[in-house]
This record gives C-alpha cells, sequence and structure tokens, in this order.
C-alpha cells in the first residue's frame, strides 16, 4: 500500500508530516464525524476532493483549471448540484480561495463554515536531487 506525506489538521493542532495511507476507506473515525479536505495543485490547475471519512464519501468534487492564464475554469459538484465559472485566476492563492467559498456557499455540501473541516492533505511530489 502506497504512502503518502501529509500536512493535517488534528484536534485543531496542524501535524506536518503525518504519514496517511491512501486506503481511507480502511481508516476508523470511531464514529466522530471527520470531514477532510484533499487538495492535488498542479502548475496551472487545482483538483479537490472534500471527504466524509465517517461515512466513506464524497462530499463535494471539483477543480481549478487554467490557473495564470487570461481565461479559467472553476468547477464543482455537490450531489446532483453542478457549478461551473469561467473567469481570471491570475495565481494559486485564488483557486484556493474560489475552492473554499465555494465549499461553504454552496448549500448542497453541507459545510456551516470551515470550521467543519478537520484535516487537508495535499499531494506531495517528490523533485528528486533538484529539491
Amino acid at each position: 500500500m502506497k504512502r503518502l506525506n501529509y500536512i493535517c489538521k488534528i484536534n485543531s493542532k496542524w501535524q506536518p508530516n503525518r504519514q496517511v495511507t491512501r486506503a481511507a476507506k480502511n481508516i476508523n473515525t470511531g464514529g466522530i464525524k471527520m470531514i477532510v479536505l484533499v487538495i492535488n495543485s498542479g502548475s496551472s490547475s487545482l483538483k479537490f476532493q472534500l471527504r466524509n471519512m465517517t461515512e466513506h464519501t464524497v462530499m463535494a468534487q471539483g477543480n481549478v483549471e487554467k490557473i495564470g492564464l487570461p481565461m479559467g475554469i472553476f468547477t464543482l459538484k455537490a450531489g446532483e448540484e453542478k457549478y461551473r465559472q469561467e473567469l481570471q485566476v491570475e495565481n494559486h492563492e485564488v483557486a484556493v480561495e474560489l475552492v473554499l467559498n465555494g465549499l461553504v456557499h454552496t448549500a448542497a455540501v453541507g459545510l456551516n463554515s470551515l470550521d467543519d473541516i478537520d484535516a487537508i492533505g495535499h499531494r506531495i511530489v517528490q523533485g528528486g536531487d533538484s529539491f
């Protein structure tokens, strides 16, 4: 089973370099609701999923494409609701703001605020000898 490094927020404290397995279905939350935002950021895109680890469901998913280009695309899907917007996305900071605002302000997602997110995971790629 492949292991990935994540920076996690656990019990309101950030825990760097935690080892978390990709097999999320094997995570036992002890019945406590745990919501995790998973992000995969590339050079011109940002993909995301908001997962309920207790119920093993995807609450929302989407992406921001063409970051840094004249016209980007933001998409979000939650349940049967789909949202798509074409707009300029200057950088990754703007992309993250779009994602977070979309998650909180889309009723179908089911978040009351960002405080409902218990952990954030980001895919990290090793750059070899160059990094």
